[in-house]
């Protein structure tokens, strides 16, 4: 339970793992092994909970063919969008992350269906690379 404690407290709030050792009164490397636990369960459990309602797209969402506005998109999957997530950095790093704005930050990609689901995102590009 107090591993379970950790990871939220840290998932949530965007606290590093100092101010949960803080906060839990626990060393570091404790802190770092109850994590890393949690983590290691949620990523497990994500293959059961996270799946494709149409791995294939063959059905069209409902909304497309109601709507007058949606025809246009009537062939489409869903929405794409990105955006810079800032982060700190290693300075020997810094310049891969920098951004156009010289800001360090990395570059999502998220693929939204019309179902308001997520069925994409790509987290894997540093901040030089954009739009």
């Amino acid at each position: 339970m107090e591993g379970i404690g950790m990871f939220l407290y840290s998932m949530a709030g965007g606290y590093f793992v100092r101010a949960i050792n803080n906060r839990m009164v626990r060393c570091n490397a404790t802190v770092n092994r109850y994590f890393h636990k949690v983590l290691n369960v949620v990523h497990a459990m994500a293959a059961d909970i996270i799946k494709c309602v149409d791995p294939n797209n063959f059905a069209q969402h409902y909304r497309l063919g109601q709507e007058p506005a949606c025809l246009p998109f009537c062939d489409a999957v869903g929405a794409v969008d990105e955006m810079h997530i800032p982060l700190l950095v290693r300075s020997s790093t810094s310049t891969v992350h920098g951004n156009r704005h010289n800001e360090t930050s990395r570059n999502v990609l998220t693929v939204i269906g019309w179902d308001e689901r997520v069925t994409f995102v790509g987290a894997g590009w540093p901040g030089s690379v954009h739009d």
